[in-house]
């Protein structure tokens, strides 16, 4: 589905694309803010589907003809969801509380869920920096066999360190070995605990889910 309106660059902010690993396409966005919150969005696997500008509410105000396009729809564990993404510092104003009334009324007539997703929330804390970093490995290619490698290691060592895995597997690339698990943790293959710390050497990694022996 194409966006309801073309993206708009808003004083202070700045537009671009975003290349979705998950929808297979580009995603606009029209802030900073919005960038960031794609990287979560296409990294969720919670969420199977997300788009930007979804949609146009039209609503009245003394008579007067209004509308609002909320920043994304997602599904969310099967569950439709309307997003804005807005700096905390705007989130009270009078017209923005205006926008987020209709669209809580418009969700709650269509049994969808409503957010407005601040700044505070989407940067908190290092884990948009780390699955910032995790992004880069999405597209990287690894050896069947090198994953076999690290999965029999993690069935015998759970929470296994990066660098133990790393000294472990001699027979590989060094320069293989990281990036490979990166990738793998991207897509959910592998876990690390990507909210308590930024990735490092020290960072432990779980399998996650069981390996099938014939896998």
């Amino acid at each position: 589905m194409s966006p309801v309106r073309k993206p708009q660059n808003h004083s202070g902010s700045f537009t671009g694309k975003y290349p979705s690993f998950k929808m297979n396409r580009m995603i606009h966005f029209e802030s900073g803010l919005e960038r960031d919150f794609i990287y979560l969005l296409d990294y969720d696997k919670r969420i199977t589907h997300f788009e930007e500008q979804p949609i146009r509410i039209d609503y009245k105000i003394n008579g007067k003809s209004y509308s609002y396009t909320p920043d994304f729809h997602a599904v969310v564990n099967g569950e439709n969801w309307l997003y804005e993404c807005k700096p905390k510092r705007f989130i009270n104003s009078s017209k923005n509380r205006i926008k987020f009334e209709v669209a809580e009324r418009w969700c709650k007539d269509g049994e969808w869920g409503f957010q407005v997703i601040t700044d505070e929330l989407i940067r908190a804390g290092c884990r948009l920096k780390n699955i910032k970093f995790l992004t880069g490995f999405s597209r990287f290619e690894i050896q069947p066999e090198l994953v076999a490698a690290i999965y029999s290691y993690l069935q015998d060592n759970p929470n296994a360190r990066l660098a133990e895995i790393e000294n472990h597997l001699t027979s590989y690339e060094r320069n293989r070995i990281y990036p490979a698990i990166f990738h793998l943790t991207y897509h959910h293959r592998l876990s690390m605990p990507i909210e308590s710390g930024l990735i490092s050497p020290n960072t432990t990694i779980q399998l996650e889910y069981k390996v099938e022996e014939n896998a």
